[in-house]
């Protein structure tokens, strides 16, 4: 990337999974303005829609996730070459118009597969008769869940479900509403029981049961998706023994079904190629921050969740979450840094769930302190008082400091009162044995 947010110049290699049958998983993280989503972005914009202008260059059609902002100048020495590696390697390099438009310039050694695939996020050039071998989507962590009850009056009504694929923030649209597309779901599944059409009635009732198998897994009970009982129309969600109406869900809930019903509906539309069922094919998924709005204990949970459900997709994320990091096995973790206002990648690791939250937090976030601000204070300087002690080299005045502040931490807690009350311990110690001397 050069010349992009906050990136001045910076090379990164995204190594494949150390574990074949996992999905591969690249988090980004770092502290508010080093360039995790930044990064996302730059990624996702290299499968925009391109086009030929009047001077027959190449550039993008739109300006997907408003990516050109991102662009220092905006001319031929800002933007990114990314390699791939397929049957064959190749790079596309895109860099901003050098008149400055909002638009990018494509230098593409596209493969056919990829040059057809962008030609297919056209709103109205989706054919169902297409097959497909790979998959971009794109899903930042909202709440907001595209159900018809929340949406405007109206809506766009886009068949194509690569419309807006990578798009952060997709916006509401009737022909992917989530309750309508389970509320269909259902009932062909039961369609296809009542008429013993097999193939059909399993295919619909795996997605449903894994669909169930992983929420479950992530919110620590079982959910059941069923038809509404009174009504015999409207979904709902059974959990906790509870039936919830999908407006009413939790926020947390809602965050994850914002992202993960919406990229099923999708796939489940497209043909693929040889029939691979829908959570075993190859998809790049992009999530920005799909931590907000869980709980702490979801967050430990849903990304082991994702990576059991799709083991063949390449997943790459932002996080501000330690806990996140740290629930995963076999996952790259790229720390980001900014120096002189340029971001790099500090270090990368692959992760471990086998360390500790401190550790991850420590090592990996850069947070050295497990205390509010004003006791990490009183902290230091009894640590330093401390040492003078045990130095000898303390002054009188100093040592009624060190009692006092000794005093008050102790009465902050269990915790700073064992802490307190070992270091004070190991003065009086010394003391002790130098009066016996």
């Amino acid at each position: 990337m050069n010349k992009v947010g906050v990136f001045e110049n910076e090379l990164i290699e995204f190594k494949p999974c150390p574990i074949e049958g996992k999905a591969e998983i690249h988090i980004f993280t770092g502290t508010n303005g080093t360039g995790k989503s930044t990064l996302l972005k730059s990624m996702v914009a290299v499968f925009e829609n391109v086009g030929i202008n009047r001077q027959e260059e190449i550039l993008c059609t739109t300006d997907t996730n408003s990516f050109t902002k991102y662009l220092r100048e905006r001319n031929s020495k800002c933007g990114a070459t990314l390699s791939i590696q397929s049957i064959q390697d190749f790079e596309i390099k895109y860099t901003g118009c050098s008149e400055g438009a909002n638009h990018l310039h494509f230098e593409s050694k596209d493969t056919i597969e990829l040059s057809d695939y962008r030609r297919r996020l056209v709103k109205d050039k989706f054919d169902k008769s297409n097959f497909f071998i790979f998959c971009v989507f794109a899903y930042s962590g909202n709440r907001f869940i595209n159900i018809s009850n929340d949406s405007p009056s109206n809506p766009a009504h886009i068949k194509n479900p690569l419309y807006e694929s990578l798009e952060f923030n997709k916006k509401p649209n009737s022909a992917f509403f989530i309750d309508k597309w389970l509320e269909t779901s259902l009932l062909k599944e039961s369609y296809a029981q009542r008429e013993a059409l097999d193939n059909q009635g399993n295919k619909l009732s795996n997605i449903l049961t894994k669909l169930e198998t992983t929420l479950g897994e992530i919110v620590g009970f079982d959910v059941k998706i069923k038809m509404d009982k009174k009504t015999i129309n409207e979904p709902v969600f059974l959990y906790d023994s509870v039936e919830h109406n999908l407006d009413v869900l939790p926020d947390g809930l809602k965050s994850i079904l914002s992202w993960l019903l919406d990229l099923c509906m999708r796939m489940e539309t497209l043909q693929w190629m040889k029939d691979v069922p829908l959570f075993e094919r190859s998809i790049i998924l992009f999530l920005d921050e799909i931590e907000a709005h869980l709980h702490i204990e979801w967050q430990r949970k849903i990304l082991p969740a994702i990576q059991k459900l799709f083991p063949n997709a390449q997943i790459f994320i932002s996080t501000h979450s330690p806990f996140v990091v740290n629930a995963v096995d076999d996952a790259w973790v790229y720390n980001l840094d900014v120096e002189k206002g340029n971001a790099k990648i500090r270090k990368v690791e692959l992760s471990q769930d086998g360390k500790s939250f401190t550790s991850v937090l420590r090592n990996i976030f850069g947070v050295k302190e497990t205390f509010g601000p004003a006791i990490e204070k009183d902290l230091a300087k009894f640590k330093d008082l401390i040492s003078k002690a045990l130095d000898k080299s303390i002054s009188v005045k100093e040592e009624k400091e060190l009692s006092k502040i000794a005093q008050n931490l102790a009465h902050e807690g269990t915790e700073l009162e064992s802490i307190v009350g070992f270091e004070m311990r190991q003065v009086a110690k010394l003391n002790k044995k130098e009066l016996v001397q």
